[in-house]
């Protein structure tokens, strides 16, 4: 055996988790309710104060890794695929019109391979090796998608949905959704238990405000961070003012 060879049976194995968070910046995410408060105004801070609670967990901050998107018609990176130790503040967010699945999921699996590379880089620079796992991809939106005055067909997305999850990156996705519509498409976009119905799909109920959705939606996501991190767990908790989207609901 080589020295070198038996060096690197010497590193050590470093467990890294990717989280991907992406925020619809679309046109409808910006309207107004009866307060005057738009989601986007409610989960722009949220996405911001969750990283920051992340990098404030001791359980977190030598494993996880994190990457923040905006998506409308097009993706916004709001912060590249980096260790929570390292401190980053977020561009202005550049809001679109539409909302494109296809281009949201395109863009996280054409890149994901350049991410883990970043991962496994960093660790070898230290002289460990990491052992990096699937990775957890949250997505907050308000419902169907939808591109050039229509909703967005299936078809449209599905094939980029399939390269995450039945490819390499055998990725878990929540699909979170601001409005109590289109149970059907979240169902299909989210990812759920190995055996069973029930999926990472989550609508909000009737009358329940942006701002409440946003406490217990940042709740629910570092817990469910968390139980990944501690025991491997891939179902996400039903937050609070929202349900579980049905699979035979409309779409």
């Amino acid at each position: 055996m080589r020295l070198d060879d038996a060096a690197d049976t010497r590193r050590t194995v470093l467990r890294k988790y990717p989280i991907y968070l992406l925020l619809d910046v679309s046109e409808s995410m910006r309207r107004p309710d009866r307060h005057g408060r738009s989601s986007l105004d409610a989960f722009g801070p949220m996405i911001n104060e969750l990283v920051l609670g992340l990098q404030g967990a001791a359980w977190a901050k030598p494993t996880v890794w994190i990457k923040v998107l905006a998506f409308s018609e097009r993706v916004q990176v709001l912060r590249e695929m980096t260790p929570l130790s390292l401190v980053k503040s977020f561009p202005d967010l550049e809001p679109g019109h539409d909302t494109d699945y296809a281009e949201a999921l395109r863009y996280l699996a054409d890149t994901h391979p350049e991410d883990f590379q970043r991962i496994n880089l960093s660790a070898n620079r230290l002289g460990h090796q990491a052992q990096i796992r699937p990775p957890l991809v949250f997505i907050i939106t308000d419902g169907a998608p939808y591109v050039d005055g229509r909703n967005q067909p299936q078809s449209s997305w599905q094939r980029q949905r399939e390269r995450l999850v039945d490819g390499p990156m055998q990725a878990w996705i929540a699909a979170i959704s601001v409005r109590p519509e289109h149970q059907g498409t979240l169902w299909e976009l989210a990812t759920g238990a190995a055996h069973g119905d029930r999926r990472n799909a989550f609508l909000a109920k009737p009358g329940t405000s942006a701002a409440g959705l946003a406490t217990s939606i940042h709740q629910c996501i570092t817990a469910s961070i968390k139980r990944s991190v501690r025991a491997g767990d891939r179902l996400m908790t039903t937050p609070d003012g929202m349900e579980r989207a049905a699979r035979d609901a409309p779409r």
